[in-house]
């Protein structure tokens, strides 16, 4: 019988649990849109950009109405457009000398006109600041004496006509002038002449006037207010902004994606998610890397919980418990030794049965339980510790060398004939064949599971309690080992193992 799946959980609980368990995802999409950020910023380096103010001054060819309002007639548009046009730009660019050229000005210039002041703001960017405040005054003073050179054409040209129509008039007042003097006063030509000299005169005043105060007209297009010495600079784009955004839109593109990663990821992340995810109960949590055999401090005191925790559990005829070990290791882990030796400290008779152990692993056990002389012919058998009365150890022969059979007749043989009250942990190393496993189970009286975090999937976990259960075989737990949990090479124990309770049968 399948164990039910876990139901998803709902609202910040399932949110939270998510980004715990795919934390590293949101790391990664962080650190990526971090990366992207610099490379952005290579390819596209940040500029200094300053500003320079200028006021300008607005010549109309109507500049004596009283209605004509500087502000009135001031274009933005017009005067953004003088300001990147080429003759501005040239003019800057001889200006400032050296790589200048009117291209590069006009590619870093940008202009904002105030529509409603006589104001322009003249930003420029380069690679330097003090590159960006050259640029904005040069491109601000070459803008202001275009801006006068117009003016003053515009002028000129107006006083050129003045002086037309004033030449003009003074012909026709001197002709007038001349009628006067050569008619009788009391002819009706004189009368006329009289009248006209009166009007060419009050137009020569006129013109006069108008021209005094054209020829006083400032001409110079206008002047700076703020130099870009006096104003503060900016860099665009802000390395530190473009950074932090790709620091946040890696981050949320990593917690997008770390939702539908997490739905397929059956790994077990945490000690929590396996009780939850088997229905079963978690028999310990080992969190130590290093292991001993046997264990000692707070590794000991977890394998003695355990221990309590499976004596509650088992069965009151059980004989035999199959310890499948899902862990990365390339042989089973310290978990069924340890848990062996805890047993066997009650007093009780243990048995334990490693079959597929290899060298290595066999002398550190030899070692470390002060086993006696392990046979070397094919004819194994198991041999008690001499530091453990009650511990006995079987590392069952392979009955063919190229085969992967751990359960071979030799062993279900050993296990089902015993006469003894005993114990017989039959542990089973970490990639057992299923056939093993199926074996095993069918010979044990419970099962339990040794789940490695980070590795073993809620999936398997499942299929081997549905196994189980389709055997009659009761799931006693899980005991969680934390990943990369192995014996140091060639270790042997530094704390003898103690005996609480005389062996007895």
């Amino acid at each position: 019988m399948q164990q039910p799946a876990e139901s998803p959980a709902l609202g910040l609980e399932f949110y939270g649990h998510a980004i715990r368990r795919q934390w590293l995802i949101l790391v990664i999409g962080a650190v990526v849109g971090l990366l992207v950020g610099g490379v952005y910023l290579l390819v596209k380096p940040p500029h200094v950009l300053a500003t320079t103010d200028v006021s300008i001054s607005v010549i109309t060819t109507d500049p004596f109405a009283a209605t004509s309002q500087s502000t009135n007639i001031l274009d933005g548009t017009t005067e953004s457009s003088i300001a990147t046009s080429y003759a501005v730009a040239k003019a800057a660019a001889a200006d400032i000398g050296g790589s200048a050229t009117a291209n590069s000005i006009r590619d870093g210039v940008t202009v904002d006109a105030v529509s409603d002041k006589n104001v322009v703001h003249i930003t420029y960017a380069a690679s330097s600041a003090a590159a960006a405040r050259t640029g904005a005054d040069a491109v601000a003073s070459s803008y202001l004496d275009y801006r006068g050179t117009q003016a003053s054409a515009k002028r000129d040209k107006i006083l050129d006509g003045l002086a037309t129509t004033l030449s003009r008039l003074q012909s026709q007042l001197t002709t007038t002038n001349a009628t006067i003097s050569s008619t009788g006063h009391k002819s009706s030509a004189y009368n006329d002449a009289l009248s006209q000299r009166d009007q060419l005169v009050t137009e020569i005043n006129s013109l006069v006037e108008q021209r005094s105060e054209l020829e006083q007209l400032d001409v110079s297009g206008g002047s700076i207010l703020t130099p870009a010495s006096s104003n503060p600079t900016h860099q665009s784009p802000n390395p530190l902004v473009v950074l932090l955004a790709g620091l946040l839109a890696g981050a949320v593109v990593g917690l997008i994606v770390l939702f539908p990663v997490n739905a397929r990821d059956r790994r077990w992340r945490s000690a929590r998610e396996v009780a939850g995810s088997t229905s079963s109960p978690l028999l310990g949590d080992l969190r130590s890397k290093a292991a001993e055999i046997p264990e000692t401090g707070a590794s000991l005191e977890v394998f003695r919980t355990i221990r309590e925790r499976l004596i509650a559990e088992l069965p009151a005829d059980a004989r035999i418990i199959a310890v499948i070990d899902d862990t990365t290791g390339p042989a089973a882990t310290d978990v069924a030794a340890n848990l062996a030796i805890t047993f066997a400290q009650t007093g009780r008779l243990v048995e334990l049965v490693l079959p597929g152990t290899p060298v290595e692993l066999q002398r550190t056990i030899t070692n470390s339980l002060s086993l006696g002389d392990i046979p070397t012919d094919t004819a194994a058998v198991p041999v008690g510790s001499k530091a453990l009365k009650a511990l006995t150890v079987y590392f069952p022969k392979a009955a063919d060398g190229a085969s992967a059979e751990l359960i071979t007749s030799a062993v279900t043989t050993h296990l089902t004939s015993a006469k003894t009250r005993r114990l017989s942990l039959l542990a089973l190393p970490p990639a057992a064949p299923p056939s093993s496993i199926l074996a095993a189970l069918r010979l044990c009286d419970a099962v339990l599971l040794v789940a490695e975090l980070d590795h073993s999937h809620a999936d398997s976990a499942r299929t081997l309690i549905g196994e189980a259960e389709g055997l009659g075989k009761p799931f006693l737990g899980t005991i969680t080992v934390a990943h990369g949990r192995a014996l140091a090479s060639g270790s042997a124990a530094t704390t003898p193992v103690a005996e609480s309770v005389p062996a007895g049968e």
